[in-house]
């Protein structure tokens, strides 16, 4: 999704509108077939009520991607910058209503929430199963690491926070299948995704105490990606 800044303007005419702008930080930039850009219609309007979302073809002149970025974690989703420059739109390429873009983000954004605090939760488990793991097999001054009451206890508070980030993740996604309206929608969708991903963090850093030297290593496991990956679900979509 491509929200613009202020500057931004789409221009409409009678058949077509002109789009200029550009935006960072995209999922997918220069890979996907097709991309959904909210623009400016209207700037008369207060913020939010003159936007309008557009669907612009990945092969649409003027549009170009400037820069890739690299991040610390999800390393297997492609980032980077969109540009428009005089974008011509057909009329068609409308979605919902003129100056009714907010609506249709709010709507997607719900849909990404979900998707992101189920992405979460599963870097949560994988760090929870790692962990548990480990404590069960090494020792330490005679006894398994996880009857340490620090260990043990660090496990227990990730098994309770992510059945708390199941819970409110599937719900979320119950009430979207179920069709509910996207403003009812807005907050079960938020708390999913802050919950979870808030879950996907403290499980991965809670994971890296856990292994002490091997957690900070690529070849112990998984426990170092997982907790770049969880910065990184972290700060997604904070809109």
């Amino acid at each position: 999704m491509l929200p613009s800044p202020t500057p931004d303007q789409t221009r409409r005419g009678s058949r077509r509108g002109s789009l200029s702008g550009n935006k960072r930080y995209i999922s997918n930039a220069g890979v996907a077939d097709v991309y959904i850009v909210y623009g400016v219609t209207d700037p008369a309007l207060p913020a939010g009520k003159g936007l309008s979302a557009v669907v612009v073809p990945s092969g649409t002149a003027g549009l170009s991607f400037p820069r890739r970025y690299t991040f610390m974690g999800r390393r297997g989703c492609v980032v980077g910058e969109v540009a428009f420059e005089n974008c011509r739109v057909p009329a068609d390429h409308l979605l919902g209503t003129t100056n009714g873009g907010m609506r249709v983000m709010a709507e997607m954004f719900n849909f990404e929430r979900i998707i992101l605090g189920g992405s979460a939760l599963g870097v949560a488990r994988s760090a929870f199963d790692i962990a548990t793991a480990h404590a069960q097999r090494r020792e330490a001054f005679g006894e398994k690491l996880g009857c340490k009451e620090l260990v043990w206890s660090d496990i227990a508070e990730m098994s309770w926070r992510i059945d708390a980030a199941e819970l409110l993740t599937y719900r979320a996604a119950k009430l979207y299948d179920a069709g509910t309206a996207p403003r009812e929608l807005m907050k079960p969708a938020a708390m999913a995704k802050l919950v979870a991903s808030e879950t996907a963090t403290f499980c991965a850093d809670r994971t890296v105490q856990i292994l002490g030297g091997d957690g900070l290593t690529k070849e112990y496991g998984r426990a170092e990606q997982r907790c770049r990956s969880s910065a990184g679900r972290r700060r997604w979509c904070v809109i």
